[in-house]
């Protein structure tokens, strides 16, 4: 079979969809299928080899698209049996469509995104009207599109992993120890209760290590932690590149996620692959995605955030107990298996038009 891949994320550099769309490309050849990627746009990402380049802005070509229904993807990447759209915009074909969705929460919790991006969520859903299958990147977001409307029945969940660790390690960033906290600086994340967590008496002599781009209301960050007395304690990194984040991991003492809502929540399975422990906000897809591997508190809650942290840092035991279930429970995400669920569902759709 052969699918017309998407591959436009992959050129906005290194967002977690970018991580998706690449290591799909890689892998789906293992799993019986021919891709044929394509990409539309400008940005610091690079194609896989072979795959077809459009540079126009993306604006222009999703203005096509809305308006006059072209190009249409299988156009772009030079044929396909199927088309696989992972971005926020639907393209037009003829052919079955497969459309990935990571996360609602923009609909879930507009109040922690940008307008912009609250619209584009409602677009998207009201779109895949036209999708013949939805991939779901975890139980929980699947759970969500249902809430939504979407008929179960035509949702597929494919769990992601973590990034391939590069061969030629990085040097550190910063000397142990240290706590981690990885992704985008956006308010979803609620890095303020992170950090206030860190002001409270049972955590006041650790030190945050932050790596991820800024992005919606990123400057609370910066401002709470002055606030509250911990910023001569965090260091905050910006994008990092997969190596980088790889040597991070490897020195950290405990991953942090306080996050409001995630779709599925990279950092865990990376961290998970380090034997990281993990301390994380008690909402379901952590407990899907982590399980045994992390000790939880509640959203918001500083004071829980802070005894869960001093818990981890100074009680040896648990921290075994932690990494041994991370590296247990870390070997149940591939990216072998998305690529073989991923394969299984072009098959299903393609039984179906």
């Amino acid at each position: 079979m052969e699918v017309a891949l998407d591959l436009t994320p992959a050129l906005s550099g290194l967002t977690g969809v970018a991580r998706y769309t690449l290591r799909l490309a890689a892998e789906l050849p293992y799993a019986g299928i021919t891709v044929n990627g394509f990409g539309i746009g400008r940005g610091p990402g690079t194609l896989p080899a072979g795959s077809r380049h459009l540079p126009i802005p993306l604006r222009i070509v999703q203005s096509a698209w809305r308006h006059v229904g072209i190009p249409r993807a299988e156009w772009i990447a030079g044929g396909g049996d199927l088309v696989h759209s992972v971005d926020l915009v639907l393209p037009p074909t003829r052919r079955p469509l497969v459309a990935t969705v990571h996360d609602v929460a923009a609909l879930d919790r507009p109040d922690l995104h940008p307008p912009a991006q609250v619209a584009q969520m409602r677009a998207r859903l009201e779109a895949l009207d036209a999708a013949t299958l939805i991939l779901a990147v975890s139980q929980t977001t699947a759970d969500a599109l249902g809430r939504h409307g979407i008929d179960l029945g035509r949702v597929v969940v494919t769990p992601l992993a973590a990034t391939p660790v590069s061969r030629t390690p990085a040097r550190p960033q910063t000397r142990p120890p240290y706590l981690l906290a990885v992704g985008e600086l956006t308010a979803r994340k609620d890095y303020p209760t992170l950090l206030r967590a860190l002001a409270q008496e049972p955590a006041r002599e650790l030190r945050l290590v932050m790596a991820g781009p800024r992005g919606y209301r990123a400057q609370e960050v910066a401002d709470v932690a002055t606030a509250v007395g911990v910023a001569d304690r965090i260091e905050m990194l910006g994008r990092v590149s997969d190596a980088e984040v790889a040597a991070l991991y490897r020195g950290a003492t405990a991953l942090c996620l306080t996050s409001v809502i995630e779709g599925f929540g990279l950092p865990l399975v990376e961290a998970m692959a380090f034997g990281l422990p993990i301390v994380a906000s008690d909402i379901a897809v952590t407990h899907e995605v982590a399980g045994d591997a992390a000790i939880y508190a509640p959203v918001g809650d500083a004071e829980a955030f802070a005894a869960a942290l001093h818990r981890v840092v100074t009680d040896d035991e648990l921290r075994s107990t932690l990494k041994r279930n991370a590296a247990r429970r870390s070997q149940q995400f591939s990216w072998t298996r998305t690529a073989e669920l991923t394969a299984a569902a072009y098959r299903k759709a393609a039984s179906c038009d």
